[in-house]
């Protein structure tokens, strides 16, 4: 846990590991299987990768605590009803 904003926690990601879960069936590996996991341990995690389970760090703080129709309303219009036609 590195920060809180109001009542939520923000963590980051400190170290990675990958962890082999065999299955119980003897299936050869898809070929592109080596590729996929090399691609994916080129990306690192361990820094600048934060997460929260409470609160949605992929947007602002002023988006996030201001009320969603008070804030901007042409990004949030009116749902269309049956009323409307």
């Amino acid at each position: 846990k590195i920060a809180v904003i109001g009542s939520h926690s923000i963590y980051k990601i400190e170290d990675t590991a990958m962890i082999y879960i065999p299955t119980e069936n003897n299936k050869p590996l898809h070929p592109d299987e080596q590729r996929y996991v090399k691609m994916f341990m080129a990306i690192d995690l361990s820094t600048n990768f934060y997460y929260s389970y409470s609160y949605d760090i992929t947007h602002t703080l002023q988006m996030n605590m201001a009320p969603p129709r008070k804030l901007a309303p042409a990004l949030f219009p009116k749902p269309i009803t049956a009323a409307v036609y």
